[in-house]
């Protein structure tokens, strides 16, 4: 890459299931084939690496679709890669210039977010535990006094399930929380409120 946002030369990247051929990019520059906004974002971390003559990361999602230019036949979802940007000392240009490694990281972000939800729900009732409930009140307090607002919070305690399961067994103790878990779920409360299981 050129300090102006240019593409200079595109080495590597031939596993087309993880990278599109770049090559035709080769002359043009970030404003002309991406979306204004990742863009500007690239030249200003191409530019800041060049001031300060370091390396410098980035992750990015980005869709070939969204790239002008490139021919692609992989599914337009977009892909995640992780970015370093270096400054290479090299006349050849004409410019100060940067080595940009693109890393494809998208099934590292998809497992990202599949232990991310593991961490945050219940496994039995997929609803919030309460680890997620504690964070997500520790964040609407924070935001409710920064903005000097009022905010209220109720609790209902159900506490029916262990007499459940020391009467009736596990599975009918579970069958009790699935049945209290649905309910809640057709309630319409799902989206503003929590609740987590304890046993």
């Amino acid at each position: 890459m050129g300090q102006d946002g240019s593409y200079l030369d595109v080495p590597g990247g031939k596993e087309r299931a993880l990278y599109a051929d770049g090559h035709s990019l080769i002359g043009k520059s970030f404003q002309q084939v991406l979306p204004k906004r990742i863009g500007e974002r690239f030249l200003n971390i191409v530019k800041k690496s060049t001031n300060t003559n370091s390396l410098q990361e980035i992750e990015y999602k980005l869709a070939d679709a969204e790239v002008a230019g490139i021919e692609s036949e992989r599914p337009n979802e977009g892909q995640w890669y992780e970015a370093r940007i270096y400054p290479i000392e090299s006349d050849v240009y004409g410019q100060p210039a940067m080595i940009w490694i693109a890393i494809n990281i998208t099934n590292r972000k998809q497992m990202e977010k599949q232990i991310e939800h593991l961490s945050s729900k219940d496994m039995l009732t997929d609803v919030y535990n309460r680890d997620h409930i504690l964070s997500t009140v520790e964040d609407e307090v924070e935001k409710a006094h920064s903005n000097h607002q009022s905010l209220s919070i109720a609790k209902i305690n159900l506490d029916c399930f262990k007499r459940i399961t020391n009467a009736f067994g596990y599975e009918m103790g579970n069958q009790a929380i699935l049945t209290a878990a649905a309910a809640y779920s057709r309630s319409g409360w799902r989206n503003r409120l929590y609740w987590p299981f304890e046993l």
